[in-house]
């Protein structure tokens, strides 16, 4: 199970980094740019879900640690960085699917009174 856990946490940090790295490209960052950038670049509100991720996968996750890191925590050289972000994204695709299949089988399986879907809480606490 630890295995699992840990494939679903290195899928998040990947989706995590494509995210931030839209959010850059969108403001005008080159990939030259983001390929030098480190954590300590950026404000802290803009790196906190890739510094858990980190954290979580006992990834570097210091001011100094790169922005764009691969699955061991090294940085991903610019020219790599574009395939980086697309898996990234194709990563969140997958995340975002597995979340709304498994959200549809609790209200299948418990009924759509039963669950919290909306808010993602999943099966409701029984009162008796």
């Amino acid at each position: 199970m630890q295995e699992l856990r840990a494939v679903f946490l290195r899928k998040g940090h990947l989706a995590a980094q494509a995210r931030l790295g839209r959010r850059l490209l969108e403001r005008g960052w080159t990939l030259r740019q983001l390929g030098d950038a480190v954590l300590g670049d950026l404000p802290e509100r803009l790196t906190v879900t890739v510094r858990k991720r980190r954290s979580l996968l006992g990834l570097p996750a210091d001011p100094g640690a790169p922005l764009f890191a691969d699955d061991a925590g090294k940085a991903v050289p610019t020219v790599a960085l574009e395939g980086h972000l697309r898996r990234g994204r194709i990563a969140g695709v997958g995340i975002e699917a597995n979340t709304q299949v498994c959200e549809s089988l609790l209200v299948t399986r418990y009924g759509p009174d039963d669950c919290d879907t909306a808010a993602g809480g999943g099966r409701k606490e029984a009162t008796a």
